[in-house]
């Protein structure tokens, strides 16, 4: 096609022909394309300590983010901030949330199977050369 050209554009340039084109793809596929971002902290005396941040699209809340800060690991906080995205979850009356995590994350891994994530999927040698499991908990 004549006169085309790719180029490297900033997220936030994107959004509004993404969110208009998908929109009227979905319009013809008979589906509502309505995606649902938003993020929570823990805070300890003021400072964030953990953050959790969850994409939601299709009754699926993924979870894009979890961290703990290290000092902090160990003391619930991980608990509370999935917590409050199940809470959000079954409010926006997601079906399930999903998440990733790697091999080299055993301790959350363990959390998230406790707390009902089951593992469906592993990827092999995936980023960093690691395996990643995907996980989901039904609601």
């Amino acid at each position: 096609m004549e006169g085309l050209r790719i180029k490297s554009v900033k997220k936030k340039e994107l959004i509004s022909f993404r969110n208009k084109e998908w929109t009227k793809y979905n319009i013809d596929l008979g589906r509502k394309y309505k995606p649902y971002n938003t993020c929570f902290v823990a805070l300890a005396k003021k400072k964030i300590v953990g953050s959790i941040e969850v994409s939601i699209l299709g009754g699926v809340a993924y979870i894009c983010n979890i961290i703990v800060a290290k000092k902090f690991r160990g003391k619930g906080i991980a608990i509370l901030l999935l917590k409050k995205i199940e809470d959000l979850a079954l409010k926006k009356k997601c079906h399930k949330i999903t998440l990733k995590t790697s091999e080299q994350h055993k301790e959350a891994l363990s959390l998230y199977k406790k707390l009902g994530f089951k593992i469906d999927a592993i990827m092999k040698d995936d980023k960093f050369h690691k395996d990643w499991y995907h996980l989901t908990k039904k609601l």
